[in-house]
C-alpha cells in the first residue's frame, strides 16, 4: 500500500495555500475536507484526477482547523491548518 503524503503550504495562511499529494497515490475521486476544532465540517474541495488545490480562506475566521483527505470513503490522510 502506497503512504499517502499530504503537504499543505504554507500551514498558518492569510490568503490562500496550497495542498499537494503524493501524486503515486491513485485516486478517481477524493474529497478535502475541513472542520473546525468541535468537528463541524466547515467547507470541502472536490478532487477529480487532482493532486494539487489551492485553499483560499473564504468564510473562515482565525483559527486552527483539521483537515481530512478522504478517498471513496476511505481516509487518506489529514493535518491541521492555521488561518491567520
Amino acid at each position: 500500500m502506497l503512504r499517502c503524503i499530504i503537504i499543505f503550504r504554507p500551514q498558518h495562511f492569510t490568503n490562500t495555500a496550497t495542498l499537494q499529494i503524493n501524486p503515486e497515490v491513485k485516486m478517481n475521486k477524493a474529497a478535502l475536507i475541513i472542520c473546525d476544532l468541535l468537528g463541524k465540517q466547515v467547507k470541502e474541495y472536490e478532487l477529480y484526477n487532482n493532486h494539487s488545490i489551492i485553499i483560499n480562506n473564504e468564510n473562515l475566521t482565525k483559527g486552527l482547523y483539521i483537515i481530512k483527505l478522504v478517498g471513496e470513503g476511505i481516509p487518506l490522510g489529514g493535518g491541521k491548518i492555521c488561518v491567520n
